[in-house]
């Protein structure tokens, strides 16, 4: 038969308010996308393009190419920025006037039900408060990345 590997699909959001508000923007407002590493852009900016937004609108910037964030903020009205690269845009920024659209990375309620029964059944007993809420977010990720 050979080796199986079991796959757990989680989704993260929530995209779509991101999207909403760069949608409310005017048309001829260039957009800025910030995030903690380059890959995380191209993918930001792809997901954007995918909605309709025009590609000649959005400028990348992450935090493992810190030289681009002062230039995308020469260039556009708006930014989006990862909660987790918002203090160096910050700090760069300085008083420039720019609206600022901040995302984080969420599980989605579905995920996260699905992931919480994953590790329910590889790694709790049935005496741990799983299901009543006692174990967060954090506490699911540092139990992954301990095994």
């Amino acid at each position: 038969m050979g080796k199986y590997i079991e796959i757990f699909p989680i989704t993260v959001g929530p995209y779509l308010e991101i999207f909403f508000d760069v949608l409310k923007l005017p048309r001829d407002n260039s957009i800025g996308i910030v995030t903690t590493n380059e890959r995380g852009a191209i993918r930001m900016k792809q997901a954007m393009i995918k909605s309709g937004i025009s590609p000649n609108r959005l400028f990348l910037a992450s935090m493992d190419r810190q030289d681009l964030i002062k230039e995308v903020l020469q260039k556009t009205n708006a930014l989006v920025v990862s909660v987790a690269a918002l203090e160096k845009v910050n700090s760069i920024k300085g008083d420039k006037q720019i609206k600022i659209i901040e995302y984080r990375n969420i599980l989605d309620l579905g995920s996260l039900d699905a992931l919480k029964q994953i590790i329910w059944d590889k790694t709790f007993t049935k005496t741990t408060n799983f299901e009543a809420g006692e174990i967060g977010i954090a506490d699911l990720k540092r139990i992954l990345l301990e095994k």
